[in-house]
């Protein structure tokens, strides 16, 4: 299980706060003396019931679980909600690892859906089978850097003619374009997010010199790149992956415009970082 949008709340009010709600969620997973309880990382725990017990049984401790809280600091209740992934019953022969897995795809599963909880059963499994087989695939392409550079006009309609581009990542699979949002979640839950960016930075300068030539060193667009919430937390912590990433950058920098991406709570990102990057001549813009 992990908290829900335990990132917002950890950010908008501080880790100090975030520390808070993990032992006041802890307390409660511990209240009925039902389950043994372990903290994996972050705030997602493995939660093993003492007994036996069935789904209907297990569903009564989920409500106690799902509550709100109060903060004597902050003078509010704050509400916390879980998603849940879970084993009723064990298969025979079923390793320990594989079980985290499927745990784990079902916990997606339920957070994806706004569900409470996802039970693992025969249907599920086969669909982790499936889309492992997809991230084999997507992290071979990515190491190999075979996702495509895509471009999408930007259109100035009172001049009627494209000003710019936005500069996408795309996965041919099957020799079709997947749609972003069936591989971008995957590539967040797989953690490539970073790797696909900095490909697609470094495969738009051979682009944009390929393009240039062609127009013979006269082209007038500007280039839009979408710069990641996991990326931008990174730089956050290290100007200097900023540097790294940018190094082999050809296009001159008052053409090229970082898209900050409309999945971020901009609360997370200081002033100063985003100031670092335009200080650096880049613009910035929100998606």
């Amino acid at each position: 299980t992990d908290i829900n949008k335990f990132k917002n709340i950890n950010d908008t009010y501080g880790h100090h706060f975030g520390d808070w709600g993990l032992k006041q969620i802890s307390n409660k997973f511990n209240e009925s003396n039902k389950f043994i309880t372990y903290r994996n990382s972050g705030d997602e725990f493995i939660i093993v019931s003492k007994k036996v017990m069935s789904e209907n049984e297990f569903l009564k401790h989920v409500k106690l679980f799902n509550s709100e809280i109060y903060n004597e600091q902050l003078k509010q209740d704050i509400e916390i909600t879980l998603s849940i992934g879970v084993i009723e019953k064990l298969p025979k022969n079923l390793e320990l690892e594989t079980m985290l897995m499927y745990l784990d795809y079902a916990m997606y599963d339920a957070k994806k859906e706004q569900k409470t909880y996802t039970l693992v059963d025969d249907a599920l499994m086969n669909k982790y089978k499936e889309q492992k087989k997809i991230e084999d695939i997507i992290i071979h392409d990515i190491n190999d850097n075979k996702l495509i550079t895509f471009f999408q006009p930007i259109i100035n309609l009172k001049e009627k003619r494209i000003e710019g581009v936005e500069v996408l990542s795309r996965w041919i699979r099957d020799g079709k374009m997947v749609p972003a949002y069936q591989f971008i979640d995957i590539l967040k839950r797989i953690r490539y997010i970073e790797k696909v960016d900095q490909n697609l930075i470094n495969n738009l300068q051979s682009d944009y010199l390929k393009i240039n030539q062609e127009f013979d060193n006269q082209i007038d667009l500007y280039f839009a790149i979408n710069l990641s919430a996991e990326i931008l937390k990174m730089f956050e912590y290290d100007y200097e992956r900023f540097d790294k990433f940018v190094e082999n950058n050809k296009i001159p920098k008052n053409k090229l415009v970082f898209e900050i991406s409309e999945d971020i709570n901009l609360g997370v990102i200081s002033e100063e970082t985003l100031s670092y990057i335009t200080e650096k001549g880049y613009d910035l813009a929100i998606d």
